[in-house]
């Protein structure tokens, strides 16, 4: 009895398989369309819904999870996969790789790459990196330019010092160098305060009233002969901003101080804007009119100074500018060879 109902179960699946084949070809089945089976025999002695589960038609549906909450759930892989992708391509612009050890969640925003900070050197003097060339004192005297900060060429050589006007020269030189060493120009710092002093245009400008250190002084400085040694000093300066922690020079404190070291010494007259002339001047003045009766007279003599210097001074800027015109020039006809 056993072999019976084992094949007549055999039989019946065989039935079925077959029935569900021949239902599925002509369902379209297993070609991607899902609609119902209309050539099913609806009694074909297999269970129904209703019979397995006791679900009717009109009970309604258990909640199932919406697309919408599905779409919220985040895609972990998708995520590190475009995390992935992300490394790679930086890795190919030659930009510093994340570490990979980063987590997949989170905002892009909130991961800073650090990188190792290097010390810039910016004085083309010493080669400090707390100052640059226009305050460095570790020097008997600037060689450089001031406003590149450089060494490749002076600073009376420079364009940007070429289109100042002769106030703003004394200020560079003169003013802005006070207590420090000066900046070594062809014509020297005292040429310009000189040339400044006799123009007629520059009377309603302030006169300066603090030098730079003489060569002497800024080697005494430079070599430790004074109350500390240079980079003492320079480090009160680059932490003060203060130039009255720097020593001070006695023997060029005004400007009579300045005629008797630099002018009288060249033969340059007082500057008649000035209000007292040293006794030098004065001297050299009676002796030329007792010694000479034919001779110009005092105020004739600046007059004429004045005009020769000034004249001195556009001859020397023009020889700046065709010097470096003549080399822009050289490197023009160079480079179309």
């Amino acid at each position: 009895m056993n072999t019976q109902r084992g094949t007549g179960v055999s039989h019946t699946k065989s039935a079925e398989i077959k029935h569900t084949d021949a239902s599925g070809r002509a369902s379209g089945s297993g070609r991607g369309n899902i609609g119902p089976d209309r050539n099913r025999h609806t009694n074909d002695g297999t269970s129904t819904l209703t019979e397995r589960h006791g679900v009717q038609k009109s009970q309604p549906s258990m909640p199932l999870v919406t697309f919408a909450s599905q779409a919220a759930r985040p895609d972990r892989i998708a995520e590190a996969r475009r995390l992935q992708l992300e490394i790679e391509s930086e890795s190919s612009l030659g930009k510093p790789r994340r570490s990979r050890a980063r987590k997949a969640q989170g905002s892009l925003e909130s991961y800073i790459l650090e990188t190792p900070k290097v010390a810039e050197i910016l004085c083309a003097e010493c080669g400090s990196t707390c100052h640059t060339l226009k305050g460095c004192i570790t020097t008997t005297g600037i060689r450089g330019c001031v406003f590149c900060n450089s060494q490749s060429h002076a600073t009376d050589n420079c364009n940007e010092f070429l289109d100042l006007g002769i106030g703003q020269k004394v200020k560079l030189l003169v003013t802005d160098r006070d207590v420090m060493p000066p900046i070594n120009t062809d014509l020297g710092w005292w040429v310009w305060l000189h040339k400044f002093l006799m123009a007629p245009h520059t009377k309603d400008q302030p006169i300066p009233t603090a030098f730079p250190w003489t060569t002497e002084f800024s080697y005494d400085v430079y070599n430790g002969k004074k109350e500390k040694t240079v980079k003492e000093y320079q480090y009160e300066l680059d932490h003060s901003n203060r130039v009255s922690t720097l020593p001070t020079n006695a023997r060029l404190q005004t400007m009579k101080d300045v005629f008797t070291h630099f002018w009288d010494r060249e033969g340059k007259v007082w500057p008649a804007r000035l209000d007292s002339r040293p006794a030098s001047t004065e001297d050299n003045a009676s002796s030329q009119t007792a010694t000479n009766p034919g001779a110009p007279s005092m105020e004739e003599t600046q007059r004429l100074g004045e005009i020769i210097i000034g004249q001195a001074g556009e001859i020397h800027d023009w020889m700046k500018k065709y010097e470096l015109l003549k080399i822009e020039n050289e490197e023009l006809k160079r480079r179309l060879a």
